[in-house]
């Protein structure tokens, strides 16, 4: 599972779970948005698209802004055997005003072989 492969890159930059359980600031949320596969004249490439969000959240906008930019530093352009790149798409920053607390999410897109 490539996920499982992107989630231990960013894991030690602060708590990281699918959907936000604890209120501890800052922490990393994540999510499967899509998933395609790239075919060519020869049927499928074996060549694989993920679109991922993955959020990261404070209790100030420079901490939810600040831990964005470490998982950016750690995700951008990153390849290893499986993975051929993950490259950011788009970002938004939003405040809730309700639970007063800061979210960053991007969207990366992430290239990879199935083996």
């Amino acid at each position: 599972m490539i996920e499982k492969k992107v989630f231990d890159l960013i894991e030690n930059i602060a708590p990281t779970s699918p959907i936000l359980h604890q209120k501890i600031y800052p922490s990393i949320t994540y999510n499967v948005i899509s998933a395609s596969e790239q075919y060519n004249h020869d049927g499928n490439s074996n060549v694989k698209q993920l679109m991922m969000q993955i959020s990261t959240w404070g209790k100030t906008y420079a901490e939810a802004k600040d831990t964005q930019d470490l998982v950016f530093v750690t995700l951008d352009a990153y390849k290893n055997q499986d993975i051929t790149g993950i490259f950011l798409e788009t970002t938004v920053d939003l405040y809730d005003g309700e639970t007063e607390v800061y979210k960053c999410a991007s969207d990366y897109r992430v290239n990879y072989r199935e083996v």
